[in-house]
């Protein structure tokens, strides 16, 4: 029988698990961008999933999902072999793959070799195909289904759909920023943030909105968010110094809290600010926001 040495060995047939060390090595790494060939945790809420990164888009990725459960091979599982700090073999499902948003990705745990991650593109299975629903790796192929369809759904913002454009509102009833901000009491600069989107009206400025524009106070409360900002917020360095900002002012849902930072923390320093390159703009604000805490 085969032995291995370091993380995750193998002895006298068993797998041992990585060892605590290595994993707290990988979990306190620096974050970056995800890169392909990268095996990261992804998570959002109560859902959890390892995922190899098969291809990098703009604000997604092409994910197939990873589990040690080697032994439950259907003909579109791939064996890889990453590296420290797993140490021991991890099957793809290529069968699963799905584009995720890159706000789902946590900690990037291992990176495997560039010809295993052709494998998977491939499609190289490693077992029999699943026949019958009573086949246990049915289970197992639609349980990480499931939790791949629940992170491609994941999202914090609300959908741009339905938003209220405030500017052609205003005028189509023959309103002015500055008859606006008298009757909410606040200075036009506030207005003017509101009607760009920038800044989403309190629950009581939003009854006095929609008694002047007839809408439903509640949809004026759907922000237009800047796609910028969503971007930059999405980016997996800042996930972890975000959820403790949240859990610091008492906000553990990471949705609702990222959602208030969009529209309620950031868009203050935003008015002050311009830059060509709005992304870059918005990751320093970012950066200045978590500096503060």
């Amino acid at each position: 029988m085969n032995q291995k040495e370091g993380n995750g060995q193998q002895v006298q047939g068993r797998v041992e698990p990585p060892s605590l060390d290595a994993l707290s090595a990988a979990f306190s790494a620096a974050v970056t961008d995800p890169h392909q060939g990268e095996i990261w945790r992804a998570a959002w809420g109560s859902c959890v999933q390892l995922v190899l990164v098969v291809g990098v888009g703009d604000a997604d990725i092409d994910a197939a999902p990873v589990s040690p459960d080697i032994d439950l091979a259907d003909d579109e599982m791939v064996r890889i072999d990453p590296g420290s700090p797993l140490g021991h073999p991890l099957g793809a499902w290529r069968g699963l793959r799905r584009r995720l948003p890159i706000r789902v990705l946590d900690v990037c745990i291992a990176t495997v070799d560039p010809s295993e991650l052709e494998a998977v593109d491939r499609g190289e299975g490693g077992g029999p195909a699943i026949t019958s629903l009573l086949d246990e790796r049915a289970q197992l192929w639609k349980a990480m289904a499931d939790r791949m369809a629940e992170l491609a759904a994941a999202t914090w913002f609300p959908s741009n759909v339905d938003a209220i454009d405030f500017a052609a509102m205003i005028h189509q009833h023959g309103l002015s920023p500055s008859k606006l901000a008298s009757e909410l009491g606040v200075a036009p600069g506030d207005v003017t943030a509101i009607v760009r989107g920038e800044r989403v009206p309190s629950s009581e400025q939003a009854e006095i909105l929609s008694a002047l524009l007839n809408v439903e106070a509640a949809r004026l409360q759907q922000v237009r968010l800047d796609q910028d900002l969503i971007w930059a917020l999405d980016r997996p360095q800042y996930r972890q110094r975000l959820a403790e900002r949240g859990l610091a002012e008492g906000e553990p849902n990471e949705a609702i809290w990222r959602l208030k930072v969009a529209t309620s923390e950031l868009p203050l320093a935003a008015r002050a600010t311009r830059s060509a390159n709005e992304r870059s703009r918005w990751m320093g604000l970012i950066e200045n926001y978590l500096d503060e805490c």
